[in-house]
C-alpha cells in the first residue's frame, strides 16, 4: 500500500514541476507588442492662423527595437494627406480646416502604433464688427449721403492671399468646381511677389465660386446659389461660367462671402460705433493720419503689391482697407448705394457692374478715400483687383 501511494505521488510531483517550469518559461518570454507612440507637439485642440509655423514633434519606442528611426515615423493629416516623417519638423502651409493629425510608426516585426491630435487652422483673424447706424457716403466724394443700418458681421483682417486662394481653388477643381481665372500672386512682376501677397487677376464670379468652395471644405453652409433655384447644396454655385452675374444669396448661411458695399464702408470707417473716420480720408485715419503709414498707393508702393499686415491697421484691426488692391463687394452698382438696401440683395440682371472699393497700389490718394466707389464688370480680372472675406455674425 505504501509503494502504491509513492507511485501515485511521484507522477503528481513531476506534473507540478512541469507546470511550474512551463509557467516560468511563459513569464520570461518577451511579448512582441506594438510601438509606443506619443505626439508632443502640437497640442490636442490647438489653434493656428493660416501661414503660422506649426511644430511637429513626437516619440516612437519599441520594447524590442528601442527608439525607432525617423524614417518609420510618418505624419499625416486627414485634410492635407502626408505631412512629413521624423521626430521633429515644421510646416507653414497647412490648409484652413480642422485637422486630425496622426503619427504612425512601424517596428521591425511589422507592428504599428499610432497617436492622434486635433488642431484647427483658421484664415488669419476674423474681426467681429458690431452692428450700428452710419452715414454712407461723403459730401464731395459721392452723394447723396444716406443713413444706413448695418447688422453685426465678421470680416477678415487681411485681403485673401494667393497661397490660400490656390490651396482652396486646387481642392475645388478636384471636386468639379470650375473657375474662369486661375489667379496670381499680386502684381507677379520681377522681383516675383511671394504667395502671401493678395490674390489678383480674379473676377467677381470667381470669388463667388471660391467662397462656396471654402465654405464646403470648412463644413459650412454655402452662401451663393444659382438664380431661381432652391437653396440646397446641389444648387450652390460651383461653375463660374454658369453662375454668371445672376446668383442669389442665402441670408441665413454661415459660410464665407463677399462684403456688401455698406459693410465694407462701415468697417473701413468704424472707430467706436458712435464715431467714424471721415469718408474723404483713408481707412485708419483716426489711428494714423498719414496715408503712407496705412496704405500702399502710388507714392510708396514701389509699383507692386505687398504682403498684408505690414502697415498700420484701422481702428477695428483691419489691414489694407485702403490701397494695396481693390476689393470686390457683393453689390451691383446703383447711383444711390442705399437703394435698394445693399445688405443681402438678390442678384441683378446680367451685365450690371459690381462695386469695388479701397483703391490700389498703383493709384493716387483720392482713390484710397473710404467713400470712393469704383465699379467693374463681373467678368473683369485685373492685376490690382482682389477681395476679402465676410461671414454672418
Amino acid at each position: 500500500m505504501k509503494k502504491l501511494s509513492a507511485i501515485l505521488i511521484i507522477p503528481a510531483i513531476i506534473a507540478l514541476i512541469i507546470i511550474s517550469c512551463s509557467e516560468e518559461e511563459e513569464i520570461n518570454v518577451p511579448i512582441d507588442s506594438a510601438p509606443d507612440i506619443a505626439i508632443t507637439s502640437p497640442a490636442d485642440g490647438e489653434y493656428f492662423m493660416f501661414g503660422d509655423t506649426v511644430h511637429f514633434a513626437g516619440t516612437a519606442t519599441d520594447n524590442e527595437d528601442g527608439a525607432l528611426p525617423d524614417s518609420v515615423m510618418v505624419w499625416t493629416s486627414d485634410q492635407d494627406s502626408a505631412l512629413g516623417t521624423g521626430r521633429a519638423f515644421t510646416r507653414t502651409d497647412l490648409s484652413v480646416n480642422t485637422h486630425q493629425i496622426e503619427l504612425k510608426a512601424t517596428d521591425s516585426s511589422g507592428k504599428s502604433g499610432t497617436d492622434q491630435v486635433s488642431i484647427t487652422v483658421e484664415f488669419y483673424g476674423f474681426v467681429p464688427v458690431p452692428g450700428g447706424t452710419f452715414d454712407i457716403g461723403y459730401v464731395g466724394v459721392y452723394e447723396p449721403v444716406e443713413q444706413l443700418d448695418v447688422e453685426p458681421f465678421q470680416i477678415s483682417e487681411l485681403e485673401v492671399p494667393y497661397i490660400l486662394w490656390e490651396q482652396i481653388r486646387s481642392w475645388a477643381v478636384s471636386r468639379g468646381y470650375i473657375f474662369i481665372n486661375d489667379g496670381q500672386a499680386g502684381t507677379n512682376l520681377p522681383p516675383f511677389t511671394d504667395q502671401y501677397h493678395p490674390v489678383t487677376e480674379i473676377s467677381w464670379v470667381d470669388c463667388v465660386v471660391w467662397c462656396n468652395a471654402l465654405s464646403e471644405k470648412s463644413g459650412l453652409t454655402p452662401v451663393y446659389y444659382y438664380a431661381g433655384s432652391s437653396h440646397i447644396p446641389a444648387n450652390a454655385c460651383r461653375i463660374a461660367p454658369v453662375t454668371g452675374d445672376s446668383c442669389e444669396v442665402e441670408p441665413t448661411a454661415d459660410g464665407y462671402r463677399l462684403p456688401t458695399e455698406a459693410e465694407w464702408e462701415y468697417a473701413a470707417r468704424y472707430i467706436d460705433g458712435s464715431s467714424f473716420d471721415p469718408g474723404d480720408q483713408h481707412s485708419g485715419y483716426s489711428v494714423n493720419s498719414s496715408l503712407s503709414s496705412c496704405a500702399w498707393y502710388d507714392n510708396n508702393s514701389g509699383g507692386q503689391t505687398h504682403q498684408g499686415g505690414e502697415l498700420v491697421a484701422n481702428a477695428l484691426g483691419l489691414y489694407d482697407m485702403s490701397g494695396n488692391v481693390w476689393e470686390w463687394c457683393w453689390d451691383e452698382y446703383h447711383q444711390n448705394p442705399g437703394s435698394p438696401a445693399p445688405v443681402f440683395q438678390l442678384g441683378p440682371a446680367a451685365g450690371n457692374p459690381r462695386i469695388i472699393r479701397g483703391g490700389s497700389y498703383q493709384l493716387p490718394q483720392p482713390y484710397c478715400r473710404t467713400s470712393f466707389r469704383g465699379t467693374a464688370q463681373h467678368t473683369i480680372a485685373n492685376f490690382d483687383l482682389g477681395f476679402r472675406l465676410c461671414r454672418n455674425d
